[in-house]
């Protein structure tokens, strides 16, 4: 929004009017918010992601590992 009218009241010739400075400083305002905002949230879940593929990796080896002693026959219910 303030992207328009910074763009209107610079069509208009207005240069030097603090309405244009005002609508300038709402459009960095507003990139610089956004960035603040945005980047710690995409990198906690960035985080909780790679948490989350660790432990299921874990489980998953540690299930292996666990059962790979003694399920060399077919009666074992996870036969690998």
């Amino acid at each position: 929004m303030s992207l328009k009218f910074l763009i209107q009241s610079l069509n208009e010739g207005e240069k030097d009017s603090w309405e244009t400075f005002a609508y300038a400083f709402g459009v960095v305002g507003s990139v610089v918010l956004h960035a603040i905002v945005l980047h710690p949230t995409v990198f906690l879940l960035v985080h909780l992601g790679m948490q989350c593929r660790v432990a299921t990796s874990s489980l998953i080896y540690k299930k292996v590992a666990r059962n790979n002693g003694n399920c060399f026959s077919s009666s074992c219910p996870i036969f690998i």
